[in-house]
C-alpha cells in the first residue's frame, strides 16, 4: 500500500533533477482508487492510481488486471481564455490474475529503462512522433 504522501521529482531538459513535489493522499470516492494532490501556487499536481479487474472467470479465460497509473500537471498561465496548460502521463499495466508478480515488474521495468535510456533519448522521440 502506498503511503500518505508520494514524492515525484519532475525535471526538465535545464533541471534534469528539479526539486521535489510531494503529493497529499485525499480522499476518493471511486473504488479501487488513491489519489493524491499537490498546488504549489504556480502549478498544480495530480496523482491517481487505479486498480480494476476486466472480465470474469469462465471455460479458457483467466480475468485480466488492469493497474492504471495517471500523473497530471497543470501549470496556471494567468490567461483567462486558456487558464491551464496540461501535461499528463499515463502507465497502464495489464497482467492476467494469475500471473507472477516478478515478470510483470520485470517487462515493466524493461519498458522505463527503455524510455529513459540516454537521458530520455527514447520518451523524447515518442513525444516528437517518431
Amino acid at each position: 500500500m502506498f503511503g500518505d504522501t508520494i514524492s515525484m521529482q519532475p525535471g526538465s531538459a535545464a533541471t534534469p533533477n528539479g526539486p521535489a513535489k510531494v503529493l497529499v493522499k485525499k480522499g476518493s470516492n471511486k473504488p479501487s482508487t488513491t489519489e493524491y494532490y499537490l498546488n504549489d501556487g504556480t502549478e498544480r499536481w495530480f496523482l491517481t492510481i487505479r486498480h480494476s479487474v476486466e472480465g470474469t472467470p469462465r471455460a479458457n479465460y483467466k480475468p485480466v488486471e488492469r493497474h492504471t497509473l495517471v500523473f497530471r500537471d497543470e501549470l496556471n498561465t494567468g490567461a483567462i481564455d486558456d487558464p491551464f496548460g496540461i501535461r499528463e502521463v499515463t502507465v497502464i499495466i495489464r497482467n492476467n490474475v494469475t500471473d507472477n508478480p516478478a515478470f510483470v515488474q520485470d517487462i515493466g521495468q524493461a519498458v522505463g529503462e527503455w524510455l529513459l535510456a540516454s537521458s530520455g533519448a527514447n520518451l523524447l522521440k515518442m513525444i516528437g512522433n517518431e
